[in-house]
């Protein structure tokens, strides 16, 4: 384990951590709302990165697009009452508009796999990742993202020293 490795860990957890607990504890939901979509971003930039890597082609600024508006969008449905809710019907048009994407392609021979990809990174980062909203507008819901950051980063840190 390299040292200079370890102590840019450290910092960049430290920075990270503070502005989130900033943002969770002391500022306004939306202000949470616009962080959630913005880490939504970067995750999904890196994770698309990843894929093109391996030779999957997947349309990298509309995947990061599109997953930073999930978080927003259920954001500002949160306070509307009843049981029409806009994530289910979004999420929908999501996978047909990734679907009939794929189709504007010369090669579609990869094209089931391209269409996975993108689903997979849409659903897995940035809707599960969306829930952090939703939990936020919980009773106490600052302190359960706080307890879920908490843990996540004590299991990332002692993955990381442990190996």
């Amino acid at each position: 384990m390299d040292n200079v490795s370890l102590l840019k860990r450290t910092m960049n957890s430290f920075l990270i951590l503070t502005l989130v607990a900033l943002v969770t504890f002391f500022f306004p939901n939306w202000t949470f709302a616009i962080l959630a979509s913005s880490m939504v971003g970067v995750a999904l930039y890196e994770f698309v990165n990843m894929v093109e890597r391996k030779g999957v082609f997947v349309y990298k600024y509309f995947t990061v697009i599109l997953g930073m508006l999930i978080p927003l969008m259920i954001y500002f449905q949160m306070g509307t009452e009843g049981y029409f809710t806009l994530e289910p019907f979004f999420i929908v048009i999501t996978c047909l508009f990734v679907f009939v994407l794929q189709f504007t392609r010369r090669d579609s021979s990869e094209a089931l796999v391209s269409v996975a990809v993108t689903m997979f990174g849409l659903l897995y980062i940035a809707w599960f990742f969306s829930f952090f909203i939703k939990i936020k507008f919980l009773p106490s819901g600052s302190l359960l993202v706080a307890f879920l950051v908490l843990v996540t980063k004590t299991g990332d840190v002692g993955a990381y020293l442990v190996g």
